[in-house]
């Protein structure tokens, strides 16, 4: 599965790192709290290698795509989770992921989706059409001739995914994001 394998980085569309990811950002770790990762990263992207070692920075690759870059600190973790983003070549159940390539989603179909990207991939709301504040007026305004004030709804009954394009057309491969699974804790490790 995705991040059953200790390194393995990836991306996800939130913007903070679950409990049993850290960011792929330069971040500093203890090599006493995590020595296994440390024995696949050793000190190449910084730390002292004996006390602290760093995870990769990719913060250049988040903002072209917009996705937070994480790096799993757990191994024989294999459940999906929620809103990770993987390569397609690398996923075992398909039902669960969509393409990453900007398609809008019902937000009542996809609550636990959407709570954790609500409208970072921005989509314009849908504006329906003019309600009368006062659908019958009092009988002495219409003899008034005074009209109805007139208001605009704005519903929004839908969300984006990202949309990686550009990065697929870069790589060569096609991504997708996890649209069901077990919700990320917001604890990071």
């Amino acid at each position: 599965m995705w991040h059953s394998l200790s390194p393995r980085v990836g991306l996800a569309a939130f913007n903070f790192a679950p409990a049993g990811f850290v960011s792929c950002d330069g971040t500093h770790l203890e090599v006493e709290k995590y020595p296994d990762l440390f024995g696949l990263l050793g000190a190449r992207f910084g730390g002292d290698g004996v006390s602290t070692f760093a995870t990769p920075d990719l913060s250049a690759l988040r903002e072209f795509t917009a996705t937070l870059p994480i790096i799993s600190t757990e191994a024989n973790n294999d459940q999906d989770v929620l809103g990770v983003i993987r390569n397609a070549g690398g996923c075992g159940n398909l039902a669960a992921y969509h393409r990453c390539d900007g398609t809008l989603l019902d937000i009542t179909a996809n609550t636990a989706l959407y709570a954790l990207l609500g409208h970072a991939y921005v989509v314009a709301p849908l504006a329906m059409p003019p309600v009368a504040a006062e659908p019958n007026p009092p009988w002495w305004k219409k003899w008034l001739g005074a009209k109805p004030q007139v208001t605009r709804q704005t519903v929004q009954s839908t969300f984006a995914l990202p949309d990686l394009h550009a990065l697929e057309a870069l790589s060569g491969e096609r991504y997708l994001i996890c649209i069901s699974g077990f919700f990320p804790s917001r604890t990071s490790t």
